[in-house]
């Protein structure tokens, strides 16, 4: 009875984890195969998820990542252009492997 509440505990924490990282995900997909600048990511989004988001989410999003150290920005000519860090992609790898984690037991409860 104790495990099972530690558990559900842990699943419901996870699930609210990455309910609030799932907007960054979705950028650091786009920038993780290639280097990005703002408005090639907000062209990202949009033909992948067909959801248009504002240059200013997109851009204080950005400002966060970079300030966490999940991305960094370069000056290209007259636009800045965003790459993975290492630590990006150690975070990318994580949130993947809770969502799989979470999917696997949502299925397994659900057959209870």
């Amino acid at each position: 009875m104790i495990g099972d509440a530690c558990g559900n505990r842990c699943l419901k924490e996870n699930a609210q984890a990455n309910y609030q990282r799932f907007p960054r995900c979705s950028g650091f997909n786009g920038v993780k195969k290639r280097n990005m600048s703002g408005y090639d990511i907000i062209g990202f989004v949009h033909s992948k998820f067909r959801i248009l988001v504002s240059s200013g989410t997109v851009y204080s999003l950005l400002y966060s990542l970079e300030l966490e150290g999940l991305i960094e920005g370069r000056w290209n000519r007259r636009k800045r252009v965003y790459m993975l860090t290492d630590k990006g992609e150690r975070t990318i790898k994580t949130i993947l492997n809770a969502n799989n984690d979470i999917q696997y037991l949502v299925r397994n409860f659900l057959k209870c």
